[in-house]
């Protein structure tokens, strides 16, 4: 082996990760996961994130993933502008993220179209004055016309 190849080793070759327009593929890796310890304790839904006080001009088609293994959740939304959104932190949310929380996680915001960090926000566990609902808050972004990513995590209650 020649010391270019230390420098720029060959990509490695994986077919346990994949790219979906929002990052990483997760249920694939959960799926080699769980095989490789016998569980079955998972699965994969689609649904529809509602936000309060997401700002949007034109109607933003929102979609989302949640992939749940064992006690914990794993969610991805993305969000295509209509023209454009904006949020504030502290008061814009996803609010109907699933099952109860047992602590509180963490969220990521990408702007997909320029691959640049937003921030990040916290998902609130399920609390009496959350009427039970788990929260996660966005970070701020300005009016923006690119496709948002938000991913994120929490450890549920069972």
């Amino acid at each position: 082996m020649d010391a270019k190849e230390y420098i720029n080793p060959a990509p490695i070759q994986s077919q346990l990760f994949g790219m979906n327009g929002l990052g990483l593929v997760w249920g694939k890796w959960f799926t080699s996961i769980e095989k490789m310890l016998g569980q079955r304790n998972s699965q994969v839904i689609s649904f529809t994130p509602t936000f309060t006080s997401l700002t949007e001009v034109g109607t933003a088609t929102i979609t989302g993933n949640y992939y749940r293994f064992n006690t914990m959740v794993f969610f991805d939304v993305k969000i295509v502008p209509g023209t454009n959104t904006s949020s504030t932190a502290g008061t814009t949310y996803i609010n109907n993220l699933p099952f109860l929380s047992a602590v509180d996680g963490q969220g990521q915001t990408d702007n997909i179209s320029t691959n640049i960090s937003i921030g990040s926000g916290p998902v609130l566990k399920s609390t009496g004055t959350l009427n039970g609902k788990v929260r996660h808050y966005t970070p701020t972004w300005a009016t923006v016309t690119d496709s948002i990513s938000i991913t994120g995590n929490y450890r549920i209650i069972i």
